[in-house]
């Protein structure tokens, strides 16, 4: 089982899924605690200033650590062992200028260009009404007044709607801009990290390979928007709800850190998406996955254990 170096992008992702998770808690605590929308806004913001603060001293603390160690190494194999790199670059400058073009294109197509603006997309409905009535889920965004009925609590306590309405407040920008244009972007920038790092895991050697790996990804991306149905087409037009999050960001890294041995960050995929999207009444996809795998490496343990004890008693 591989484990590797926490890089900085490991650091991004794990830090963007606990804001997340925070916000939820904060949100959940303010829901039913009776609160206005007002009053999320301003909990969740101190404590997002807070969380960020933290996030960026403890990544300068990190870079500062590797920076010292590096340092003691010894200059000449640092010098090395960046010439080496350098000359790697240098053979693949091909791909990487084709899939930063590829990146460009589909951000700019995608998300500036052709931004899906749709009637009655409630998750933008609901952002709105957030803002326009300063509630929390008491008027139905659809017909304009109070609910009768109420609305499920497994939909009440998503967070997504808040966050986005919450986010619009503090930057001004419009519903649109930011569920339409920004919101896909960064999903689709996060979803480039996570397989970044498949890339270096399944190729560490060659830097090459692991651009051509990425090229392969961006093109899979690209030419699989083809109907509503496909991974493709949620990440690139609808890359702002919890089902298209849960599937360009929260499995593929969930997959990553079952493959590299690390549990605590799957725990927090699963969190994470119990936070954004309602799957199988409370059971998750990264529930699965994590169950599955540690069913298959505790398979495995067991016949090793197995094995070594008929070796050692022939």
């Amino acid at each position: 089982m591989k484990t590797g170096r926490q890089s900085w992008m490991d650091m991004v992702i794990v830090g963007i899924l606990l804001g997340v998770i925070a916000a939820e808690g904060i949100y959940v605590a303010v829901l039913f605690g009776g609160g206005s929308f007002d009053t999320w806004t301003a909990a969740f913001g101190g404590t997002a200033a807070a969380f960020l603060l933290l996030l960026a001293t403890g990544t300068a603390l990190l870079k500062y650590k590797r920076k010292k160690a590096r340092g003691a190494g010894g200059g000449g194999a640092k010098r090395s062992a960046g010439s080496r790199q350098d000359t790697a670059m240098q053979q693949c400058y091909g791909y990487v200028l084709l899939l930063g073009g590829l990146i460009i294109f589909q951000i700019i197509w995608n998300y500036y260009m052709h931004a899906p603006y749709r009637e009655g997309d409630v998750m933008a409905e609901t952002v709105q009404t957030m803002l326009g009535t300063g509630t929390l889920y008491e008027i139905n965004p659809l017909t304009g007044s109070a609910y009768t009925q109420g609305l499920p609590m497994r939909l009440k306590i998503l967070v997504l709607p808040a966050l986005y309405a919450a986010i619009v407040r503090w930057t001004g920008l419009s519903v649109q801009t930011v569920l339409y244009e920004i919101v896909p972007m960064l999903t689709l920038l996060l979803s480039y990290l996570i397989y970044t790092r498949f890339a270096v895991m399944l190729f560490p050697a060659s830097r090459k390979k692991q651009c051509m790996f990425m090229l392969f990804v961006a093109l899979l991306y690209q030419f699989g928007d083809y109907t509503a149905a496909t991974d493709s087409f949620r990440i690139l037009h609808t890359g702002y709800e919890g089902s298209s999050i849960r599937a360009a960001v929260i499995l593929p890294f969930a997959l990553l850190s079952v493959l590299r041995g690390r549990w605590c960050q799957t725990a927090v995929c699963a969190a994470a998406e119990a936070c954004m999207v309602w799957t199988f009444y409370g059971l998750g996809y990264t529930v699965i996955l994590a169950g599955a795998a540690a069913g298959f490496y505790g398979i495995r343990r067991l016949l090793t254990v197995r094995r070594n004890r008929l070796c050692g008693n022939s």
